[in-house]
Protein backbone atom coordinates (compact mmCIF):
# COMPACT_ATOMS: atom_id res chain seq x y z
CA UNK A 1 0.00 0.00 0.00
CA UNK A 2 1.14 3.66 -0.93
CA UNK A 3 2.54 5.54 1.67
CA UNK A 4 0.05 8.70 2.33
CA UNK A 5 1.15 12.32 1.80
CA UNK A 6 1.94 14.36 4.44
CA UNK A 7 -0.37 16.59 2.72
CA UNK A 8 -3.47 13.97 2.77
CA UNK A 9 -2.43 13.49 6.54
CA UNK A 10 -3.12 16.84 7.21
CA UNK A 11 -6.52 17.08 5.35
CA UNK A 12 -7.84 14.04 6.91
CA UNK A 13 -6.51 15.19 10.57
CA UNK A 14 -8.55 18.88 9.83
CA UNK A 15 -11.72 16.52 8.49
CA UNK A 16 -11.83 14.55 11.99
CA UNK A 17 -11.42 17.74 13.99
CA UNK A 18 -14.18 18.89 11.84
CA UNK A 19 -16.36 15.87 12.91
CA UNK A 20 -15.37 16.22 16.45
CA UNK A 21 -16.74 19.57 16.61
CA UNK A 22 -20.32 18.52 15.35
CA UNK A 23 -20.61 16.12 17.46
CA UNK A 24 -19.30 17.73 20.31
CA UNK A 25 -22.26 20.83 18.96
CA UNK A 26 -24.89 17.98 18.74
CA UNK A 27 -23.77 16.78 22.33
CA UNK A 28 -24.22 20.12 23.60
CA UNK A 29 -27.51 20.61 22.40
CA UNK A 30 -28.61 17.78 23.76
CA UNK A 31 -27.37 18.45 26.92
CA UNK A 32 -28.99 21.42 27.63
CA UNK A 33 -32.04 20.02 26.51
CA UNK A 34 -31.09 17.05 29.57
CA UNK A 35 -29.79 18.90 32.28
CA UNK A 36 -31.20 22.53 31.68
CA UNK A 37 -27.44 23.47 31.80
CA UNK A 38 -25.60 25.53 28.92
CA UNK A 39 -21.86 24.50 28.75
CA UNK A 40 -20.30 26.63 26.12
CA UNK A 41 -17.52 25.37 24.38
CA UNK A 42 -14.27 27.00 25.05
CA UNK A 43 -11.38 24.55 23.81
CA UNK A 44 -11.17 21.60 21.24
CA UNK A 45 -8.11 19.64 22.14
CA UNK A 46 -6.71 16.03 22.98
CA UNK A 47 -7.15 14.50 26.25
CA UNK A 48 -9.73 15.20 26.50
CA UNK A 49 -11.41 16.34 23.04
CA UNK A 50 -12.77 19.38 24.31
CA UNK A 51 -12.86 22.08 27.19
CA UNK A 52 -15.99 23.30 28.32
CA UNK A 53 -17.26 26.00 30.77
CA UNK A 54 -20.50 25.62 32.95
CA UNK A 55 -22.47 28.88 33.82
CA UNK A 56 -20.81 29.04 36.78
CA UNK A 57 -17.26 29.59 35.20
CA UNK A 58 -16.18 26.11 36.02
CA UNK A 59 -14.61 24.49 33.00
CA UNK A 60 -15.02 20.62 32.75
CA UNK A 61 -13.52 18.32 30.12
CA UNK A 62 -15.65 16.54 27.61
CA UNK A 63 -14.41 12.92 25.83
CA UNK A 64 -15.87 12.22 23.02
CA UNK A 65 -16.00 8.82 21.39
CA UNK A 66 -18.01 6.33 19.41
CA UNK A 67 -19.47 2.84 19.01
CA UNK A 68 -19.37 1.41 15.65
CA UNK A 69 -18.65 -1.75 13.65
CA UNK A 70 -15.07 -1.84 11.02
CA UNK A 71 -15.75 -1.11 7.39
CA UNK A 72 -14.99 -5.41 7.25
CA UNK A 73 -17.59 -6.18 9.87
CA UNK A 74 -20.23 -4.09 8.68
CA UNK A 75 -19.61 -5.20 5.29
CA UNK A 76 -19.67 -8.84 5.50
CA UNK A 77 -22.42 -8.62 8.22
CA UNK A 78 -24.83 -6.65 5.78
CA UNK A 79 -23.66 -9.78 3.04
CA UNK A 80 -23.81 -13.10 5.05
CA UNK A 81 -26.40 -12.00 7.40
CA UNK A 82 -28.60 -9.19 6.14
CA UNK A 83 -27.70 -7.13 9.32
CA UNK A 84 -27.13 -2.96 8.88
CA UNK A 85 -26.95 -2.63 12.17
CA UNK A 86 -24.57 -3.47 15.44
CA UNK A 87 -25.90 -6.20 17.43
CA UNK A 88 -26.99 -4.33 20.60
CA UNK A 89 -25.17 -6.73 23.08
CA UNK A 90 -21.96 -6.30 20.84
CA UNK A 91 -22.49 -2.65 21.19
CA UNK A 92 -23.22 -2.86 24.97
CA UNK A 93 -19.91 -4.42 25.13
CA UNK A 94 -18.00 -2.22 23.06
CA UNK A 95 -19.77 0.62 25.75
CA UNK A 96 -17.91 -1.04 28.67
CA UNK A 97 -15.19 -1.57 26.79
CA UNK A 98 -14.45 2.33 25.98
CA UNK A 99 -15.47 3.09 29.10
CA UNK A 100 -13.29 1.33 31.07
CA UNK A 101 -10.47 2.55 28.35
CA UNK A 102 -11.42 5.95 28.57
CA UNK A 103 -11.32 6.30 32.21
CA UNK A 104 -7.57 4.97 32.02
CA UNK A 105 -7.12 7.33 29.75
CA UNK A 106 -8.90 10.07 32.10
CA UNK A 107 -5.92 9.56 34.43
CA UNK A 108 -3.62 11.98 32.02
CA UNK A 109 -6.47 13.88 31.35
CA UNK A 110 -5.34 18.04 31.72
CA UNK A 111 -8.61 19.02 33.19
CA UNK A 112 -9.55 17.11 36.47
CA UNK A 113 -13.80 17.06 36.05
CA UNK A 114 -14.35 15.41 32.80
CA UNK A 115 -17.37 14.01 31.30
CA UNK A 116 -17.45 11.19 28.62
CA UNK A 117 -20.07 10.91 25.72
CA UNK A 118 -20.66 7.78 23.68
CA UNK A 119 -21.66 8.09 20.19
CA UNK A 120 -24.17 5.25 18.44
CA UNK A 121 -23.92 5.42 15.15
CA UNK A 122 -24.99 1.80 14.06
CA UNK A 123 -27.34 0.63 16.89
CA UNK A 124 -30.85 0.44 18.26
CA UNK A 125 -30.43 2.91 20.89
CA UNK A 126 -33.88 2.40 23.04
CA UNK A 127 -32.46 -1.60 23.37
CA UNK A 128 -28.61 -0.39 23.69
CA UNK A 129 -30.27 1.41 26.73
CA UNK A 130 -32.21 -1.19 27.86
CA UNK A 131 -29.22 -3.22 28.40
CA UNK A 132 -26.86 0.27 29.26
CA UNK A 133 -29.08 0.38 32.23
CA UNK A 134 -27.80 -3.18 33.89
CA UNK A 135 -24.35 -1.63 34.48
CA UNK A 136 -24.19 -1.20 38.00
CA UNK A 137 -23.59 2.60 39.33
CA UNK A 138 -20.87 1.45 41.52
CA UNK A 139 -18.76 0.26 38.28
CA UNK A 140 -19.34 3.96 36.62
CA UNK A 141 -18.53 6.04 39.64
CA UNK A 142 -15.13 3.93 39.56
CA UNK A 143 -14.08 5.14 36.63
CA UNK A 144 -13.86 8.81 37.73
CA UNK A 145 -16.01 10.54 35.11
CA UNK A 146 -18.33 12.93 36.43
CA UNK A 147 -21.03 11.87 33.77
CA UNK A 148 -21.15 9.58 31.00
CA UNK A 149 -24.04 10.00 28.38
CA UNK A 150 -24.64 7.31 25.69
CA UNK A 151 -25.88 9.62 22.63
CA UNK A 152 -27.94 8.56 19.59
CA UNK A 153 -26.41 9.75 16.43
CA UNK A 154 -27.88 7.19 14.00
CA UNK A 155 -30.80 9.57 12.96
CA UNK A 156 -28.08 12.40 12.41
CA UNK A 157 -25.74 10.53 10.56
CA UNK A 158 -28.75 8.78 8.33
CA UNK A 159 -30.12 12.31 7.74
CA UNK A 160 -33.40 12.14 9.67
CA UNK A 161 -32.07 14.46 12.39
CA UNK A 162 -30.39 17.26 13.55
CA UNK A 163 -30.11 16.37 17.06
CA UNK A 164 -29.06 13.79 19.53
CA UNK A 165 -31.18 11.89 22.12
CA UNK A 166 -29.48 11.29 25.46
CA UNK A 167 -29.29 8.41 28.08
CA UNK A 168 -27.32 9.31 31.19
CA UNK A 169 -25.42 6.55 32.83
CA UNK A 170 -24.10 8.42 35.73
CA UNK A 171 -24.91 9.85 37.60
CA UNK A 172 -28.39 8.28 38.80
CA UNK A 173 -30.38 11.74 38.47
CA UNK A 174 -30.00 11.06 34.47
CA UNK A 175 -30.95 7.60 33.88
CA UNK A 176 -33.66 8.98 31.31
CA UNK A 177 -33.80 9.18 27.64
CA UNK A 178 -33.82 12.92 26.45
CA UNK A 179 -36.52 13.98 23.55
CA UNK A 180 -35.90 15.77 20.32
CA UNK A 181 -36.86 19.69 20.30
CA UNK A 182 -40.20 20.46 18.38
CA UNK A 183 -37.88 21.38 15.75
CA UNK A 184 -36.36 18.24 15.37
CA UNK A 185 -39.53 15.88 15.61
CA UNK A 186 -41.18 13.95 12.62
CA UNK A 187 -44.26 16.06 11.78
CA UNK A 188 -46.38 12.80 10.73
CA UNK A 189 -45.13 10.48 13.04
Amino acid sequence: MPKRSSEFAAYDRELKKEAEVADLEAFLNGYRLATGELLEMDEMGESPDAVCIRPDGSRIGVELTQVRRSPDDAHWQAVLDNRDEMDPEETCDEIWRLISQKAELRKSFRIERNILMIALRESDFRIVVGLAKLIPIKDLESTGFEEIWIADFKGIWDGAHREAVLFGLLPEQYRFETERSMFDQKPYG
